[in-house]
């Protein structure tokens, strides 16, 4: 019996920061619809992808969000600059510059595919059950949590399409 997948979701975003906490909502719901129960990883790289996408690029950005796998999303940004990224040395204290290596340690696979007629795609793939998030001093296996805050209210920048 062949596995049902449901369809990509595409997410239309603008070049401006205060869409990210949106666009993260709407990846983790997906994922949850799709049968995730800790969204933390997909929620966090597609943060950092769509943020670099933003700083780096300038441009709006399309966001692909589709199964792969059980239990296993392809994230895909989409921009309108061909220059792959890059990896950087940290700056500024060590908050800035991390976004690959965040994406490189928390995906299965990640990579760039060069757009048909419009800049790049960076992709990753994530999966539910990864190995557990460590913390220094924590004691092996602890797994981390994260204090969520409430959205941002505010324009709504983006536009979802199945």
């Amino acid at each position: 019996m062949p596995v049902l997948r449901p369809p990509p979701v595409r997410i239309d975003v603008a070049a401006d920061l205060a869409c990210l906490g949106e666009v993260r909502t709407i990846v983790g719901d997906t994922a949850r619809l799709w049968g995730f129960r800790d969204v933390f990883d997909v929620e966090v790289v597609v943060t950092e992808l769509v943020t670099n996408a933003i700083v780096h690029t300038g441009t709006r950005s399309v966001v692909t969000v589709q199964g792969v796998g059980t239990r296993c999303v392809e994230i895909a940004v989409a921009d309108g600059d061909s220059r792959p990224p890059v990896r950087v040395t940290p700056y500024e204290h060590n908050t800035r510059g991390l976004g690959l290596a965040i994406v490189e340690h928390l995906a299965r696979s990640w990579g760039v595919r060069d757009g048909d007629d419009w800049g790049k795609t960076v992709w990753a793939q994530v999966e539910e059950e990864r190995h557990l998030r460590l913390v220094e001093g924590c004691g092996t296996g602890r797994r981390l949590t994260t204090a969520r805050s409430p959205r941002a209210r505010g324009p709504r920048p983006i536009a979802v399409r199945p």
